[in-house]
């Protein structure tokens, strides 16, 4: 940090003020700490061009978001795991892998926990090791590996923080932009996968995500 402070002695920069705050974090301790993160660098020249320009700090109101339904449980839960939570101010931090302590981490323990609670014999399970043990590039697995699971970010996503967007697909214009409508029902979707059984002898016949996966055609 302290080249970095040289540096910006050395360029002759200047913070651009923050009207209604003098620090922009805290560490919320007893022994308090304030400092100023947020930064805006200008030059002199800047400064002379647009002297009425300055920066607001929002209030913690309007940044945090409500719970949504779905994540209140997630949230009880977790303020029970943490008054479980004793700090023992008497020793070191150190990093301990949960699922195997003594052991440490590992890729195959990793990869057992995050299957822990998936049947061997479930949807899921058959398409993890369908996707996993395809022939395809990596970034490819992975993007279908989260089409599946409905996280690929659309617009009907986007709009639960962003209220304001057009979520009409971009493609067609017509219909609400979503994962399912986007590689499934849209009429650009539904021509190219027409064209991919015209050339391949592909089954194009469904009309759901799920049915698209049913069908071996996704992979």
């Amino acid at each position: 940090m302290e080249m970095f402070f040289d540096w910006i002695a050395e360029e002759g920069l200047m913070d651009l003020p923050i009207s209604n705050k003098n620090f922009t974090w805290s560490n919320l301790w007893e022994d308090l700490s304030l400092a100023k993160l947020d930064r805006v660098l200008i030059d002199p020249e800047w400064e002379e061009t647009f002297p009425m320009c300055s920066l607001r700090g929002l209030p913690w109101a309007h940044v945090r978001r409500n719970l949504k339904d779905e994540e209140v449980d997630s949230y009880l839960s977790l303020l029970e795991l943490l008054q479980e939570v004793a700090v023992d101010h008497g020793r070191l931090d150190e990093i301990v892998w949960s699922p195997k302590p003594y052991e440490g981490f590992s890729i195959r323990s990793c990869y057992a926990w995050l299957r822990r609670d998936i049947p061997a014999t479930s949807i899921i399970a058959r398409k993890y090791k369908e996707l996993w043990g395809c022939h395809i590039p990596l970034k490819v697995k992975a993007f279908m590996w989260t089409l599946y699971l409905d996280k690929v970010l659309m617009k009907l996503h986007i709009v639960t923080w962003n209220p304001g967007i057009n979520t009409t697909c971009a493609l067609c214009s017509v219909k609400e932009e979503s994962a399912e409508h986007l590689f499934v029902r849209c009429v650009v979707a539904r021509r190219v996968w027409g064209w991919l059984e015209e050339a391949y002898g592909m089954n194009a016949s469904f009309s759901t995500a799920e049915e698209l996966w049913a069908t071996g055609n996704a992979l």
